[in-house]
């Protein structure tokens, strides 16, 4: 994997993933005109979506497209909801590549091919790609719920393709939560699309106030239900425009919730700190 390559796919791996399977709910054809509802009355709905499960782990496939990149690969990740995502990346047909572990406070992974590794903070996105993602926004979008860490801000609500419209505006991340300056300087602009019947998210688009030309974009067609009851995505799709246009699609294998799991991460003494400057 060459350095253009590994750069522009550790991006799209550190905004991954969640995948579950189970018994998809079938979501019925609405046809008459929605009820109009005010935006207090959708974000409470939007957050009584929000999963309940302790761990996580599954498999899942996923595409990546770019003008730079164009695999394939399958995905072994373990969740601590809230607090630790560990992933375990691998060709179609091969062994582990990358393994990655993210936490609210730092950034960790390994380069098994060049046989080196990264650990840091979240500084990492805004220095070397010019994004402040943050664990509770990865976490949040592959889980298809809203976010943990961050206010209200300013809310409208409308109807938009027989879907309900929520748009966000000067959301900040709440105090408790702030970890940097970068944190409490950020403003997310947030429009989500819910389903009327369910209210989850159906599609999410999400930029930063200062950084118009960057925006993440995602698509939530199919949704499961667990043994919890909790109700996820099944499949998705990411689309990350910045100086690189990105697609990522992901296709679901096997889920277990509230396992006791392992994170494995260790640097083995002949790997060498990675410099991307």
């Amino acid at each position: 994997m060459n350095k253009v390559s590994y750069r522009s796919v550790f991006y799209i791996i550190a905004l991954l993933l969640l995948v579950v399977q189970a018994c998809s709910p079938t979501r019925k054809a609405i046809r008459e005109p929605l009820k109009q509802q005010g935006a207090t009355f959708l974000f409470e709905q939007l957050q009584k979506s929000k999963p309940t499960f302790n761990t996580l782990s599954s498999r899942a496939a996923l595409d990546i497209r770019s003008s730079k990149t164009d695999m394939s690969l399958k995905v072994q990740f373990r969740i601590q909801k809230d607090s630790l995502i560990w992933m375990s990346f691998s060709p179609l047909l091969g062994i582990e590549v990358v393994r990655i572990v993210l936490t609210p406070d730092s950034v960790k992974f390994l380069d098994r091919i060049n046989k080196s590794y990264f650990c840091g903070n979240y500084s990492f996105f805004q220095e070397f790609y010019n994004v402040g993602f943050d664990y509770d926004m990865i976490e949040s979008i592959l889980l298809g719920v809203d976010f943990r860490c961050y206010d209200q801000g300013e809310m409208k609500a409308g109807i938009d393709n027989l879907l309900y419209h929520l748009s966000t505006a000067n959301r900040r991340k709440i105090r408790r939560f702030v970890r940097s300056h970068s944190d409490s300087e950020r403003v997310l602009l947030q429009d989500v699309w819910l389903d009327p019947q369910t209210f989850r998210i159906r599609q999410l688009k999400l930029k930063e106030a200062n950084r118009d030309s960057r925006r993440l974009d995602a698509y939530y067609d199919s949704f499961i239900t667990l043994e919890n009851k909790d109700v996820l995505p099944d499949e998705m799709k990411l689309q990350i425009h910045s100086e690189e246009n990105i697609e990522i699609k992901f296709r679901i294998n096997k889920i277990r919730i509230n396992d006791t799991l392992s994170f494995p991460f260790s640097v083995p003494s002949s790997y060498q700190p990675i410099n991307f400057h």
